[in-house]
């Protein structure tokens, strides 16, 4: 045997991601949609607020001059003869697609986690257990998140449509 036939020495293989690392870089990726829909959630309330404020000024103009102060702010926003976009364009044209959108991506998002598991090539059928249940755990967060926005809909649906229509 000469010195040139020993083996070479083998390198060690690189180390693989482990199959429940796939999950864990999802959930961080969906914790960075939650800056996204918290920012939603704030402009959501904010021009519903201003829906109401101008649906409320309506009212104050069109009562007359009770209290002179008041009638003085809700001039300077809602004066109808300046006013183009009135509370219900606002809501039709801002407040409601707004609300549809952050829906459709929180369901998309659900969506997305809630199926990863079947993207993850996985022949342990324990480990594919543990990565269908962080994948589940991890969906119930957008969720219920859809869930609390589809209710918010409706209600700001009906509170804006209920204010503008009610009998004065």
């Amino acid at each position: 045997m000469s010195p040139h036939d020993k083996e070479a020495p083998q390198k060690p293989k690189p180390r693989e991601i482990p199959a429940l690392g796939l999950p864990v870089v999802f959930l961080g990726a969906l914790w960075g949609a939650v800056t996204i829909v918290l920012q939603a959630y704030k402009l959501i309330n904010d021009k519903r607020d201003e829906i109401l404020g101008m649906i409320e000024c309506r009212r104050l103009i069109q009562s007359g001059p009770k209290d002179h102060a008041a009638l003085q702010h809700c001039m300077q926003c809602c004066d109808p003869s300046l006013r183009i976009l009135g509370p219900i364009d606002l809501y039709l044209g801002n407040l409601l697609p707004l609300s549809g959108g952050i829906c459709l991506f929180l369901a998309i998002v659900t969506y997305g986690v809630w199926k990863m598991p079947n993207y993850v090539p996985l022949d342990n059928p324990e480990i594919r257990h543990k990565v269908r249940l962080i994948s589940w755990f991890t969906a119930s967060l957008p969720a219920f998140a859809l869930l609390g926005f589809a209710v918010g809909a409706g209600f700001d649906a009906y509170t804006v449509l209920h204010a503008y229509y009610a009998p004065r």
